[in-house]
């Protein structure tokens, strides 16, 4: 129990750092917090054996989550994850949650979020990453040399889900959105478009560690880190830390 209470006072250290107030403590097991609105901190943490999806509208992004309907989550840009299973990350698609159309028009593909707001961290990989180091140069010095390292899709390798509805990872787009990624009935990886956010990045907080601004200045956190190179980087969003690895 101490650890666990070191571990979450250092997160809530890095997360000040840059001003912002959401919950920190992190799911707990591969449940999650079970039943919390993403972004509310009042979840049980119970533990589980199913990866958590949305539980209703997302307070870091303030866009409404998929699970419950198909609601803003059909026409999003599909995404082929490759051959199973290893471009799944180990993931399947929930049968806890509630399922909708996702992918390209007509394929009849299904997404499912899951029961719970927030996905565990990958089978096999660790439940927790490691806090960033907020003193290193994070790879970048400016908005375009952010894209350049950052646009494109991400494997979360560590940690739980950073997004409401992140399963596999995330997908960062050239027009400044982040798309939480899920495993589809096919098998292949696929945006869930009603969960997205958009950001800008914030190089005048006088720190080490630019800032990452959700939608208007709703929301600020630490941008992500590139200190281990251009194909791996920590984010701490939600805000425990989570390692993700470019797909290629």
């Amino acid at each position: 129990m101490a650890s666990a209470s070191f571990r979450i006072s250092t997160i809530s250290l890095l997360v000040l750092n840059c001003g912002v107030s959401k919950p920190v403590e992190p799911p707990e097991g591969a449940g999650g917090h079970a039943g919390a609105a993403h972004g509310n901190g009042n979840g049980s943490g119970t533990a589980g054996t199913s990866g958590g999806g949305a539980g209703g509208a997302s307070a870091n992004g303030g866009m409404p989550s998929a699970h419950g309907g198909s609601s803003g989550a059909g026409g999003a840009p599909a995404g082929a994850g490759g051959s199973a299973p290893s471009a799944t990350n180990g993931w399947t698609m929930p049968t806890d949650g509630v399922s909708f159309s996702c992918g390209p028009s007509g394929t009849g593909l299904l997404c499912n979020c899951g029961s719970n707001p927030y996905f565990p961290a990958p089978p096999g990989s660790p439940t927790t990453a490691p806090p960033p180091d907020t003193h290193a140069s994070p790879g970048y010095a400016s908005l375009s040399e952010f894209d350049a390292l950052a646009v494109g899709r991400w494997v979360r390798t560590a940690g739980a889900g950073e997004l409401s509805c992140e399963q596999y990872g995330l997908d960062f787009t050239s027009d400044h959105l982040i798309v939480p990624l899920v495993i589809a009935s096919d098998g292949s990886v696929q945006q869930v478009w009603a969960s997205r956010v958009s950001f800008t990045i914030d190089f005048s907080k006088g720190t080490t560690t630019p800032a990452l601004v959700v939608e208007g200045g709703r929301l600020t956190t630490n941008a992500p880190l590139f200190t281990s190179g251009p194909d791996s980087f920590t984010f701490v969003y939600a805000p425990w830390p989570a390692l993700y690895a470019r797909v290629r």
